[in-house]
């Protein structure tokens, strides 16, 4: 299971959190301040949670948190507190305490957008949480929360990459935790359209053959067979080899007869 967490976290902190990316501060900092309009004098709340970046810049992620809680607890009404718990939940994240994670990252979707500028990140390391603790249905969930917020709030910064990266990595939780048969129902709701779902379950196909799921497998290249005009060869290629003992060999001299 560690060596599960580590993998989690290293990707996912391939996606920065939206009002860190603004700053151009890499992965692992604080988030800044989410107004991002210049003033002349910080609020209270703005000065402890820039405390709380110092702190975590010199290495001292404990006195980071006690800044951070301090702001939580003194100002429950700010408009800082969600980013407060952001980074609180990345802290946790990053040492692989996923189940103090979880509940940081519950409290930042608390909070709605689009006031929230981490709400939709939040969900998508949500859903890395669920899927490292084995619950797919609920990393499923979170992963389409992202597509669902990324959808109804384009302008929010980071919308777009973090919607990409949800469709990119529903594919493997899936194959580990999804039922074959509700596989395109399931990504064309997510995709919205059709040629993107299509390249998600020619996706899933080469994961449940990678992972020995042959009858998965052999049942997704039949639908794609159905559903997908533009590849009908090598879908028929793959689905005649997508059985147990195929000749690999053959099966690529077959694939270069369709180009």
């Amino acid at each position: 299971m560690r060596a599960v967490l580590l993998l989690v976290c290293a990707c996912a902190t391939s996606v920065a959190p939206p009002a860190r990316e603004a700053a151009t501060a890499q992965t692992g900092s604080l988030p800044a301040v989410a107004s991002g309009a210049p003033v002349k004098q910080q609020s209270s709340d703005a000065v402890l949670l820039d405390a709380a970046q110092v702190e975590r810049d010199r290495g001292d992620d404990n006195k980071a948190r006690t800044i951070l809680d301090e702001l939580i607890k003194k100002s429950p009404d700010s408009h800082l507190v969600p980013d407060a718990w952001l980074a609180l939940a990345e802290m946790s994240f990053d040492r692989a305490d996923m189940t103090r994670a979880e509940k940081e990252y519950l409290e930042v979707v608390r909070f709605p957008p689009p006031g929230n500028l981490g709400y939709g990140y939040a969900w998508y390391k949500l859903g890395y949480v669920f899927w490292s603790d084995n619950r797919g249905d609920r990393a499923l969930e979170a992963f389409k929360r992202v597509i669902d917020w990324s959808a109804q709030y384009p302008q929010n910064q980071g919308a777009t990459k973090l919607r990409r990266e949800a469709l990119h990595d529903v594919v493997p939780v899936f194959a580990q935790f999804g039922a074959a048969a509700r596989a395109y129902p399931f990504f064309r709701v997510l995709a919205g359209e059709d040629a993107r779902a299509l390249v998600m379950l020619d996706e899933l196909a080469s994961r449940y053959r990678d992972t020995n799921k042959i009858a998965d497998a052999h049942s997704v290249y039949q639908e794609l067979l159905v559903r997908d005009q533009s590849h009908v060869c090598e879908n028929d290629v793959h689905a005649r080899f997508t059985v147990p003992g195929a000749n690999s060999a053959l099966e690529d001299a077959e694939l270069k007869k369709c180009h």
